[in-house]
């Protein structure tokens, strides 16, 4: 497995990066909404973040701006002829 590309963050370093609390990190883990690492299971509440998936979850649910949600409906009401 590759693990150059992954960039490991603790919580607290995660909690930093995002802006989010520590609580609010642990209830997207343990809701499942976040992955994460336990590299000691012997360390209770130890876990390690990635950066890159975290990036992933903070740029997932996009929302369209108006002017694009204004240029899809054009697009379907006129068959993609402007």
């Amino acid at each position: 497995m590759d693990f150059s590309n992954k960039t490991p963050l603790t919580i607290e370093a995660a909690a930093k990066w995002t802006g989010y609390s520590k609580p609010y990190l642990y209830r997207l883990i343990h809701t499942g909404k976040i992955p994460y690492y336990k590299p000691d299971t012997s360390q209770q509440g130890r876990v390690i973040l990635c950066k890159e998936e975290l990036q992933a979850f903070l740029f997932s649910n996009r929302r369209a701006s108006n002017a694009e949600l204004q240029n899809s409906a054009i697009d379907k009401l006129t068959g993609g002829n402007k």
